[in-house]
């Protein structure tokens, strides 16, 4: 590290030391860099004027410091890494053009090709046209007369089964074609539920068979609110109800979202804020939109307010907020409701000021409790309820709103 340290002012081009010996460690040309507030500067010497003045080539545009350790980086220091740098670009170039080469063939030749890898090696295989024509060939031999025949005997002792509430006479299936390994299962009555059934709310399930006795499938789709979906499997011995296991909700990316702290939520719909004003939707939550409105104030439009999901904290806490390493939020956030139902979503800088040091969200020129925009990178999950297709928001002047309570999440 150079002796001494720098005093550095705003849009000015000297720069004074303390304890410095520039005429001994720097050169017209050479680079004094130097961390204000967090932020690493390069600066560019234009002359050394003596042990403790310095000239720049353009003038530093940081916040006023003194006191500021510094280090010199020598000119050709610089000129060397540049060169590197060109010199790396090139290579990932070169390996582009290999790899852009390399996939024309197998998009676009027939037959077998050969592509150069990375060391300069060769490998020879079949193009994507050729593996169609192969697959397409294998197509055409399974719809021959004989393998129908052999599919339709296969299925023959699944195209009747007795599977209704118990009684064994209300269950019958069809199939689509002789090859079509899927079935739909009808249920004339749904007064109660067995466990092989699909729930009293659905009388349509999926079923697809195995050509083994007594194993399948079924999945049933839409089943209560939009997007859910259950499963029921059997591989028993027993021929009757007793084979099934019953029914279980299967989690997916339609009735789930994954949280700005990675974790995964029940969630339906959610709308991701994120800093500048932007929004991700899921499909329910289609057609809402959003804004920055200022720093830390953001606007939701299209929701009837907060949804009252008691697993985000009923209809007061449709809010998830992004953590820190800690566990500890690193926003304070408030909102309005309108009367047609928009948000107004309010967000504050949290400093955790009883915490540890170590542990506190300390941000250069924001206090806690101050407007902050929400941290870049990560976001805000929101709740929502949303108008069906048949409900129209009442017009009602934006000033109108009701104020929510700060929350922590």
């Amino acid at each position: 590290m150079p002796a001494g340290t720098i005093a550095l002012t705003n849009n000015l081009t000297a720069v004074t030391g303390s304890g410095t010996s520039f005429t001994t460690e720097l050169k017209a040309n050479d680079f004094i860099v130097a961390v204000v507030g967090g932020i690493t500067y390069t600066l560019g010497v234009q002359s050394v004027n003596s042990a403790t003045g310095v000239t720049l080539i353009t003038a530093y545009n940081g916040p006023n410091a003194s006191g500021v350790a510094w280090t010199a980086v020598p000119n050709a220091a610089l000129v060397g890494i540049t060169a590197q740098v060109a010199a790396d670009v090139a290579k990932a170039i070169r390996g582009l053009n290999l790899d852009k080469a390399n996939w024309q063939q197998i998009y676009s030749a027939s037959g077998n090709i050969t592509v150069t890898l990375p060391d300069g090696s060769q490998y020879t295989g079949p193009a994507w046209n050729s593996i169609t024509s192969t697959m397409l060939t294998k197509a055409d031999n399974l719809n021959s007369v004989s393998n129908k025949t052999t599919a339709r005997a296969n299925l023959s002792a699944t195209t009747s089964r007795n599977l209704t509430e118990g009684s064994g006479n209300d269950w019958y299936a069809t199939f689509n074609s002789p090859l079509d390994m899927g079935m739909k299962l009808h249920a004339d009555t749904q007064n109660t539920v067995s466990p092989w059934d699909a729930p009293s709310q659905y009388s349509l399930v999926n079923y697809f068979p195995s050509p083994n006795a007594n194993v399948g499938t079924a999945i049933a789709s839409t089943w209560g609110s939009s997007g859910d979906y259950w499963l029921n499997s059997r591989n028993s011995a027993y021929p009757g109800y007793q084979g099934w296991k019953g029914w279980s909700k299967l989690w997916h990316s339609r009735n789930t979202t994954v949280d700005s702290n990675g974790f995964i939520k029940r969630a339906s719909p959610i709308v991701k804020l994120f800093s500048d004003g932007t929004c991700e939707v899921n499909d329910q939550a289609s057609g809402v939109t959003s804004e920055r409105v200022s720093e830390g104030v953001y606007r939701i439009s299209g929701t009837q307010g907060f949804n009252s999901d008691a697993a985000w904290g009923g209809p007061d806490g449709g809010i998830g907020l992004p953590k820190d390493r800690n566990d500890l939020s690193l926003l304070w956030v408030d909102y309005e409701v309108g009367m047609t139902g928009d948000l107004l979503i309010k967000t504050f800088h949290r400093e955790h000021a009883s915490a540890p040091v170590f542990a506190r969200n300390e941000v250069d020129g924001y206090q806690d409790g101050t407007p902050i925009d929400i941290p870049a990178g990560r976001w805000i999950d929101l709740r929502v309820q949303v108008y069906s297709k048949e409900e129209l928001p009442p017009v009602v002047p934006d000033s109108e709103s009701v104020e929510g309570d700060s929350q922590e999440l």
